[in-house]
């Protein structure tokens, strides 16, 4: 039966109940007569549209009708049938009937106000926010967010300036708030507000974590448990995590997501070190274990070995190669700010899970990079050096990521040099500046907002 049948059904019912309870009250002749004066109110509510589908704001119309009704019936049996004797236990029999009728219906209001008020209240949260959003990877996943029509909201310490927000802050969907990921208050009232976020907050590279582990540690994985627990309290559809295949370290087999990991620098052990904790979470979360990320950004980096290679080739006609049988898989960052949006849209039944984020094409040597560099970069030669040689060694397997997206293309380092082509072309970039380094930037970050950091968490910082 559909709720109008159901209705229905109540509502005779109702009327049975309350004439068996006044039988010994009053002369059963009376009573049966009353009965079937009392049925006339079924059809008459189901002839004026009474048990039709309505809104929230009608259930005040309905009680009113209700009780319209029985006082209409109290004064009709009066006039029909001369009850002068047992007026009182007529008044109080519609009474009862009016309570009847009416209790379900405002207990039913009540379930479809609240589901409505959840069902609103989810859809006031379907925004994003991205910490970390004004960094490498992270511009380039709100540009996606916000020209796809998305609500994002940006949390950002901006430690590496704000020159990106020029270009967001023409979006009407877009929300920017300067501040730490480690700021409880802070988050929260951002979390409200939003149904997904993207955790891209942290220090990131093995020279800019290797300046100070204590900052490292703090920035990298506190705050990830800080994040972790909060988005659990704001009940968060999806976490996404962006963490590294640098976890794999020094390896001579191809990697999986279930291969044993041997980090080799703080950076990573720190990025597994999170991902241990967000495995134990008991939200939706995907750790997205990037590839070694190159190419141009809204926020550029010369401190990655594939675009560092480029302007060296560009500029100074020489590529540094340090080693160079490393074995290493590369992602282009707008790849990697791409396979962030599918997963932020893609229905996956797993609640926490690791995924590496690359292609097979792309794993190769260090060697091989510059090799491809020198070619398509007239002028430019390689020097190979013995020294500070990067122990990172592995190649590694993105079948798992493939399945998912099958029709993922990715863009390749030669694209990238004539992206870097054009764009030297056009600027003059010195790209020995401190602001494209990461190491030289958190050095100075650190030193200057220490103080500020602390009254933030003290407790945390400590």
């Amino acid at each position: 039966m559909n709720s109008k049948a159901y209705s229905v059904v109540y509502d005779i019912i109702s009327l049975f109940l309350i004439n068996i309870i006044f039988i010994n009250l009053i002369n059963t002749d009376l009573l049966i007569k009353i009965f079937c004066f009392n049925f006339f109110i079924v059809v008459f509510f189901f002839f004026t549209g009474f048990y039709k589908k309505s809104g929230i704001l009608k259930i005040f119309d309905k009680l009113k009708i209700i009780f319209f009704v029985c006082f209409i019936l109290t004064i009709s049996k009066f006039l029909f049938f001369g009850v002068e004797k047992y007026f009182e236990f007529v008044v109080f029999q519609d009474l009862l009937l009016g309570i009847f009728l009416t209790i379900p219906r405002i207990l039913l209001n009540i379930k479809e106000f609240k589901i409505n008020f959840i069902k609103n209240y989810q859809k006031s949260r379907q925004g994003t926010l991205v910490i970390g959003g004004l960094g490498y990877i992270g511009s380039g996943v709100v540009s996606d967010l916000l020209k796809n029509g998305s609500k994002v909201s940006v949390l950002d310490c901006c430690m590496y300036g704000e020159d990106v927000l020029n270009k967001f802050n023409k979006y009407p969907n877009f929300n920017f708030i300067k501040g730490y990921a480690s700021d409880v208050i802070l988050l929260g009232k951002l979390l409200k507000e939003n149904s997904k976020v993207v955790h891209l907050a942290g220090l990131v590279g093995d020279p800019a974590c290797a300046f100070s582990e204590k900052d490292t540690r703090y920035f990298n994985i506190k705050t990830t448990n800080i994040i972790k627990d909060l988005c659990f309290e704001y009940e968060i559809q999806r976490l996404i995590f962006a963490s590294s295949c640098s976890v794999y370290g020094k390896k001579d087999e191809l990697c999986y997501e279930d291969s044993s990991t041997n980090p080799v620098s703080l950076y990573a052990k720190t990025k597994l070190d999170s991902e241990k904790e967000l495995m134990q979470s008991k939200i939706d979360t995907k750790i997205l274990r990037f590839s070694t990320i190159f190419g141009p950004a809204d926020r550029l980096r010369f401190d990655l070995v594939v675009n560092l290679f480029i302007a060296q080739a560009y500029y100074d006609k020489k590529i540094t190669v340090f080693g160079g049988d490393q074995e290493r898989p590369f992602l282009h960052v707008r790849d990697a700010s791409n396979s962030i949006t599918n997963f932020l849209n893609y229905k996956i039944t797993n609640t926490q899970d690791i995924y590496n984020v690359g292609c097979d094409e792309l794993n190769g040597t260090i060697n091989e990079v510059a090799q491809l560099i020198e070619k398509n970069i007239p002028g430019s030669e390689i020097t190979l050096s013995s020294e500070n040689v990067d122990p990172r060694n592995y190649a590694v397997s993105f079948k798992k990521y493939k399945d998912i997206f099958p029709n993922e293309k990715f863009l390749t380092v030669l694209d990238s040099i004539n992206e870097f082509t054009k764009l030297f072309e056009k600027n003059e970039i010195n790209f020995k500046n401190s602001i494209y380094s990461n190491l030289l930037t958190t050095k100075s970050f650190i030193n200057d907002k220490k103080s500020e950091l602390k009254n933030i968490n003290n407790f945390l910082y400590d």
